[in-house]
């Protein structure tokens, strides 16, 4: 007698192994996301109560120096004068640029601290997905940098740019680090050139900030995307975490984000965002209207 193989209880058994998997790697996922998420409260909270000591510390010490000098101005003619030099030079001017240094240096870290804090709750924050006019959009950002483009001198062409289904806010945030970026790092030795395009596609849509830069090196790659990293020289300020953001946002919407570039040519980041099917429905009615 043939014998019939048992498919269908394989299969189901299968599946529903796969399905105990797949519960098993969310619940996982789900507690190391609760672990990131109280870590990072606890480093926010631990980290700036030090901090805050510290800049406390740094102005006391500043009132105590000025005690310190009122009170050794009568007895300074009564010193040698190598003495008075050298106590000059202490009060004058190293403890006060050592003052300086500690408090920049809170300060510095008290900013990386909340760059950090913001870009782990990136992956919390709720978005709010609407049909954004990119045009509108990149016209306000490019008006809210309109003052350093003409510092340097820049042409920026801004062609017509296909919506987007995103959060508004988060895309004023990726357009306002990408393009502060083509600006920052332009070459002052030629009339710097900042294009930006788009494109809607089947799936997803594209858009291009590209500009005749600086351009990045080979060897500066890898750290691009990455927290507390620049790519190049460190003349530009900032707290070096936007690329970071613009990443982390592109992502939450499901998008992606990546980068061309050629020393001494320029730069271009891109970054595609899916289409949603009722984006895409309205849009094929707006076509056949």
């Amino acid at each position: 007698m043939a014998l019939t193989p048992r498919r269908s209880g394989g299969g189901q058994a299968c599946r529903d192994h796969l399905e105990a998997l797949l519960a098993q790697r969310t619940a996982e996922l789900e507690r190391i996301d609760e672990e990131n998420r109280q870590f990072v409260s606890l480093l926010s909270h631990d980290l700036r109560a030090p901090l805050v000591s510290l800049k406390g510390f740094v102005d006391e010490l500043r009132l105590s120096l000025e005690d310190v000098e009122t009170a050794i101005r009568p007895a300074l003619p009564h010193l040698t004068d190598p003495a008075r030099r050298a106590l000059a030079v202490t009060l004058g001017r190293e403890a006060p640029e050592a003052l300086a240094f500690v408090e920049s240096a809170t300060a510095r870290l008290s900013q990386l601290l909340g760059a950090v804090v913001r870009l782990a709750r990136l992956g919390h924050v709720e978005l709010h997905l609407e049909e954004v006019d990119m045009d509108a959009l990149a016209g306000e950002v490019l008006e809210s940098l309109a003052p350093r483009v003409r510092e340097c001198g820049a042409a920026v062409t801004l062609s017509p740019l296909p919506p987007a289904m995103a959060d508004r806010d988060a895309l004023e945030q990726v357009l306002a680090n990408l393009l502060a970026n083509a600006v920052n790092y332009l070459d002052a030795a030629r009339p710097g050139q900042i294009e930006v395009v788009g494109e809607a596609g089947p799936t997803e849509t594209l858009y291009c900030i590209r500009d005749n830069g600086r351009g990045i090196a080979e060897e500066d790659r890898d750290g691009v995307f990455a927290p507390l990293r620049r790519a190049g020289h460190d003349d530009v300020p900032g707290e070096r975490m936007g690329l970071a953001y613009v990443q982390a946002l592109v992502r939450r919407h499901g998008g992606r984000l990546w980068f061309e570039s050629e020393v001494g040519v320029g730069t271009t980041f891109s970054f595609a965002l899916p289409r949603l099917p009722d984006a895409m429905g309205r849009s094929a009615l707006r076509e056949g209207e």
